[in-house]
């Protein structure tokens, strides 16, 4: 598979994943109508769900760096690799022991690295 397809994979991905998070926000927006328990279905999964996230977006941004033709990553990047890196591991953990309060130091690292990238 070539780099370049490889790379649009992860766009792909990425593109559903932001669309996935529109839904999930949209969905909590308008969670005030009863009808509407779209996140409900999604309580047992979200979890595991963004441990998978984190640990594509970390395989992808280690595959680029090493072997998808040597992209070397600005100064900014690693510091957000260094956030993206760790929330993998937190979050495979805590899809693992299945603790609902990871939300709170996973969401910190998020953060962090939001901050950074903008």
């Amino acid at each position: 598979m070539s780099v370049q397809a490889i790379h649009d994979t992860f766009a792909v991905m990425a593109v559903v994943a932001l669309a996935g998070t529109v839904l999930m926000v949209l969905s909590r927006v308008i969670a005030s109508v009863p009808t509407v328990r779209f996140l409900d279905g999604l309580y047992r999964v979200q979890l595991p769900l963004a441990a998978v996230v984190a640990v594509t977006a970390t395989l992808g941004s280690l595959y680029f760096s090493e072997s998808g033709q040597n992209w070397l990553p600005c100064r900014f990047c690693w510091f957000q690799r260094i956030f993206m890196y760790s929330l993998a591991v937190v979050l495979v953990v805590a899809a693992i022991r299945r603790d609902r309060n990871a939300r709170w130091y996973a969401g910190v690292l998020a953060t962090i690295g939001l901050l950074i990238s903008l």
